[in-house]
């Protein structure tokens, strides 16, 4: 059930959104847990740690890929289709979120934002257009 947007703040916080594994011709190796969306051009989500298959001198074996924090924007000035930063790996908690908050914020143009991010809810950002006096 959605929230009310707090005041000043255009965000508002909905039950946890869960991406596919597959997007965009990425294999995420697992489904996503989405904490923090703007639209579509920018995306703050957990990809779950995963088992994988690696081929060694006797056969066969494992290895283990924690979870990882993903801030993924659709356009970047660097590259011509998207930008993917993987932020931490390991367990991702409150403490791990405020470690990059200064790039989340700045990601997501929301002062504050980290602070309000709860790891069970998706936060939707309310993209709030053009600023005044801008030209399109």
């Amino acid at each position: 059930m959605p929230s009310a947007p707090a005041a000043g703040l255009p965000v508002r916080f909905v039950d946890r959104v869960v991406l596919p594994r597959h997007d965009r011709g990425i294999d995420w190796s697992g489904r996503r847990r989405l904490i923090a969306r703007k639209g579509d051009t920018t995306l703050l989500f957990v990809v779950p740690g995963t088992w994988s298959p690696v081929c060694g001198v006797r056969g066969f074996g494992r290895k283990y890929d924690p979870a990882s924090l993903v801030l993924w924007r659709d356009r970047h000035e660097r590259f011509a289709g998207h930008a993917t930063d993987h932020l931490a790996q390991g367990r991702i908690s409150k403490r791990v979120l405020a470690a990059h908050a200064g790039a989340i914020d700045a990601a997501f143009g929301v002062p504050g934002l980290t602070a309000r991010l709860d790891l069970s809810k998706t936060a939707l950002v309310e993209d709030g257009g053009m600023p005044s006096g801008a030209r399109r």
